[in-house]
C-alpha cells in the first residue's frame, strides 16, 4: 500500500470517526457536513429499509430523533475500505459499532418507578466514499442494524 492510499485510510477513519464524535456531541450540523449535499443516509434490519434520508437537511432532521436519548455513545470496530482501481476519488468501505442509547423509561409511572435503560445497538455502516476538493465525504451510509438489546442501567451519579 503507497504512503497516498494510507493517507486515505487514515482520513477515512477519521471521517467515520468524527461522525460518531458529532453524533455523540449532538453537533447535527457538522454531522451533516461529513455527507456530500445530495448525500444519502438510510437504515435496515436485514432486507427491511427502516429510513432513507437524501440531502443534508434531511439528514439534520433524522438526527433530531436521537434527542429522545439522555445520551449515546457510538464506540467504533474495525473498518475495511476497498478503493476503486479506476478512480482514486471513490471507495466502499464497513465498519462496525456498538452504539449504545441512554433512555429513562417512564411508560407505566403509576405501577412502575421509572428506569433508566440502555438501548444497545451492533451496527454495521456500509459506505461509499467520494473525495472532492482534496476532502473526503459520505455519498451514502447505509446502516444495518445487526441486533438490538435492551439493558436496565444503574441510576445517573447523584440521584
Amino acid at each position: 500500500m503507497t504512503n497516498h492510499r494510507l493517507d486515505d485510510r487514515y482520513e477515512l477513519r477519521r471521517l467515520v470517526e468524527d461522525y460518531a464524535h458529532f453524533v455523540d456531541s449532538r453537533d447535527f450540523d457538522a454531522v451533516s457536513e461529513l455527507f456530500l449535499a445530495d448525500g444519502v443516509l438510510s437504515g435496515y434490519d436485514g432486507s427491511v429499509q427502516r429510513y432513507l434520508r437524501n440531502g443534508r437537511g434531511e439528514i439534520i432532521e433524522a438526527m433530531q430523533g436521537l434527542m429522545r436519548y439522555e445520551l449515546t455513545s457510538h464506540m467504533l470496530g474495525q473498518q475495511r475500505v476497498d478503493f476503486d482501481a479506476e478512480d482514486s476519488d471513490t471507495a466502499v468501505g464497513e465498519t462496525y459499532c456498538n452504539a449504545q442509547h441512554i433512555y429513562t423509561d417512564s411508560r407505566d409511572p403509576d405501577s412502575t418507578p421509572s428506569r433508566r435503560r440502555n438501548k444497545v445497538m451492533s451496527i454495521r455502516y456500509h459506505d461509499r466514499y467520494v473525495r472532492r476538493d482534496g476532502r473526503w465525504f459520505f455519498a451514502e451510509r447505509q446502516l444495518s442494524f445487526d441486533s438490538t438489546e435492551t439493558r436496565d442501567v444503574d441510576p445517573a451519579p447523584g440521584t
